[in-house]
């Protein structure tokens, strides 16, 4: 699994399509969820599937009883669910492109069992150009932005298509004022640089809040802690996984406020 009220229309955020909101609030939103725990979201299914005729390279990874079994059995320490960021965002990385967020998703999503493909593609900033990139509907993009709270992370899950409605997250989190993590900030909380963290605030030990419009999606393609790689998956695998709280948090990209 990025942190004004009736304000300005905020400028640019440092690391989202977002603008940035206003500083500092106080912040009483529940802790999150721990991976491990998360409970299985039901939700009626409506999206479409992704667009199968990418050129990129696709790594399938299959979800079947063998698999299944085959995890439980790997030696080796399991990714945690509280905060473990990285020193540097391409430490331990073991192939070109990926980065230690990279590979410990990767490995976290396989000892659960989960299908998912890895998708290696040309160098994405942007949700247009990552739609682009990995030849998928740009609404079928789950982008992830960190954002703050007075001192409080929080981590917000969107449409690619889509804005974030800063009025109703601070009606909804009770606050007044929030502002995205500066690309320091992000760094130290997630391991990730701008517009490469995956929608698992969970992994990080962040509060994770998801878009209800993100859950009409069928699969779900998002960054997975780089520009060159990213993971596309059924939408219950990630709900089920992610643990969010779901609410309507997103607005057209159009729309004026």
């Amino acid at each position: 699994m990025c942190l004004a009220g009736d304000m300005a229309a905020p400028a640019q955020g440092p690391h989202s399509d977002e603008g940035r909101v206003s500083e500092r609030a106080p912040f009483a939103a529940a802790s999150a969820r721990a991976c491990t725990s998360a409970r299985r979201t039901v939700l009626p299914w409506r999206g479409q599937p992704l667009n199968e005729r990418s050129s990129i390279h696709l790594h399938q990874y299959p979800r079947d009883d063998a698999h299944r079994a085959a995890s439980r059995a790997r030696s080796g320490p399991r990714l945690s669910a509280v905060r473990a960021p990285m020193s540097s965002p391409i430490s331990g990385a073991a192939r070109p492109g990926w980065t230690a967020v990279t590979e410990r998703l990767e490995r976290w999503l396989r000892e659960r069992g989960v299908t998912f493909r890895v998708m290696e593609h040309a160098a994405a900033a942007t949700s247009e150009e990552a739609a682009r990139a990995r030849s998928t509907p740009i609404e079928s993009g789950a982008k992830a932005l960190v954002l703050l709270a007075d001192a409080s992370p929080v981590h917000v899950v969107l449409p690619a298509n889509r804005r974030l409605d800063n009025a109703r997250l601070r009606a909804l989190l009770g606050i007044r004022t929030t502002r995205f993590a500066t690309p320091e900030e992000l760094l130290a909380l997630t391991g990730c640089t701008p517009a490469a963290v995956p929608p698992f605030g969970c992994l990080f030990g962040l509060p994770a809040l998801v878009d209800e419009a993100l859950t009409r999606r069928e699969h779900v393609v998002f960054s997975a802690g780089s520009h060159t790689v990213s993971i596309s998956m059924r939408g219950d695998d990630f709900l089920r996984l992610a643990g969010p709280r779901v609410h309507a948090l997103s607005r057209d990209a159009g729309a004026q406020r």
